[in-house]
């Protein structure tokens, strides 16, 4: 009976260490996983030796752009540690176009990096870089460009009128002529998303002033005409030179008003029946007869004073007739043969 009992200490001895020995590797590959998906913690036991295997042994799954800490392949150990952060949809709207992410960063700021998309510095954003993302958000990017535009604009000159002794009241002459100045202006034109919404002027500057136009303007009194003393005369003339003093080797009118002489060539015509002004020419010695002149130095319809003709209108014009020369009208070809070419001064009556 003794000798029973003690073999069946032994085996039951021997039995107990093998189940000790079975419950020690057991448990010594078992492992303890803190599994944390989107910040939710807990603890799950497993035997597996993969993440790889624990992830599929939990039916999670993982796609491209969720965030694992840990290689599918990497080895697990007896206390270890699996974060998950699970990709959420953000819609973008930027250059016109919509598109659809997923995205497990945690801000808005990590998105742009982790997609690589360019914000430029003026650029605005819908949300703040610092916006945390959540479920299915919507981000904007406006485009902000800024265009740098100059434009010019004229500056008037003005004008100013000076009183001059020298001419004759009433009289006008420009004695200096204005010049127009120049400003620049600098916009700065802001545009978003390629649409106008802001222009500033940054800068406006005069370029080049512009000069005054000066007028002279005459204060010089008229001179009075001196009398004239008819002499008795038992005949017409036919001159001009009636009632005539001598003056510069030619004879003028005493008393004779002209705002400017010069001396001219003069030859002679005759036979016309319309002149460029539309008057008929005359010839009158006695009164007033025309002449043909260069209307750029003497205007059609001045009245002048010619030497050793007598008084005129000028009234025609010629192509011959250019600089300081005139053609005086004569009655008939005999008389214009007779005047020939001559030297005369000529008198620009007030």
């Amino acid at each position: 009976m003794k000798r029973f009992f003690s073999k069946g200490i032994v085996v039951v001895a021997f039995a107990a260490v093998m189940v000790f020995t079975v419950f020690f590797a057991i448990n010594s590959k078992k492992k303890h996983i803190t599994l944390v998906i989107d910040g939710k913690e807990q603890l799950v036991e497993t035997f597996k030796e993969t993440v790889d295997e624990f992830l599929i042994e939990n039916d999670i799954a993982v796609i491209d752009k969720d965030k694992l800490n840990k290689d599918n392949n990497e080895v697990l150990q007896k206390e270890d540690k699996i974060e998950i952060t699970k990709a959420v949809p953000i819609k973008l709207l930027a250059d016109n176009v919509e598109e659809q992410f997923m995205t497990a960063e945690k801000s808005i700021e990590g998105f742009l990096a982790s997609e690589q998309i360019e914000v430029g510095e003026k650029d605005k954003l819908s949300l703040s870089k610092d916006e945390l993302i959540y479920g299915d958000i919507e981000l904007k990017i406006t485009r902000v460009t800024e265009k740098i535009v100059e434009n010019t604009e004229e500056l008037d000159f003005s004008v100013q009128e000076i009183k001059d002794k020298t001419l004759l009241k009433g009289k006008k002459v420009v004695s200096k002529e204005g010049d127009k100045g120049e400003r620049k202006i600098t916009i700065l034109q802001t545009y978003e998303d390629g649409e106008l919404v802001k222009e500033e002027e940054t800068e406006n500057i005069v370029v080049k002033e512009p000069t005054d136009k000066v007028i002279a303007i005459g204060t010089k009194e008229k001179p009075k005409p001196k009398p004239v003393v008819a002499k008795a005369s038992t005949k017409q003339t036919t001159s001009s030179a009636a009632n005539l003093t001598a003056s510069r080797g030619g004879t003028t009118p005493s008393g004779l008003s002209y705002s400017k002489s010069m001396k001219v060539r003069a030859t002679a015509y005759s036979g016309h029946t319309m002149t460029a002004s539309g008057a008929v020419p005359v010839r009158n010695p006695n009164g007033w007869s025309t002449i043909a002149v260069d209307r750029s130095i003497i205007p059609l319809g001045t009245k002048v004073y010619v030497e050793n003709y007598g008084y005129a209108i000028a009234q025609d014009v010629g192509g011959a007739i250019k600089g300081n020369r005139i053609d005086v009208f004569l009655n008939s070809r005999t008389e214009s043969r007779s005047w020939g070419v001559r030297y005369v001064n000529i008198y620009i009556l007030d």
